[in-house]
């Protein structure tokens, strides 16, 4: 459930970074990624992209508090393992 810890901050609190700063990440992550494609291996380019994955899924059990990261974690090792495979024996 969203928002039932004491800590959680409000979205629109003045601490938050405005949305365009997510928009501007979000920018900055495809231009790199299609620079990577260009410049390496495009294999190993997707690999290492899809770590995003594993970090969303511990932002959100983290920042979000999703009730199901127990469940979503084991998946998540299973892409490390395999980018940590590539990178090693690729």
């Amino acid at each position: 459930m969203i928002g039932t810890r004491k800590e959680r901050t409000n979205p629109q609190s003045p601490d938050s970074p405005p949305p365009t700063a997510f928009g501007v990440i979000l920018m900055r992550e495809a231009i790199l990624i299609n620079l990577a494609y260009t410049l390496s291996i495009v294999p190993y380019v997707i690999s290492i992209k899809r770590l995003s994955i594993f970090f969303a899924v511990l932002f959100g059990g983290y920042f979000l508090f999703e009730g199901s990261i127990r469940s979503r974690v084991p998946g998540s090792l299973v892409m490390v393992a395999g980018t940590v495979l590539i990178a090693l024996w690729g």
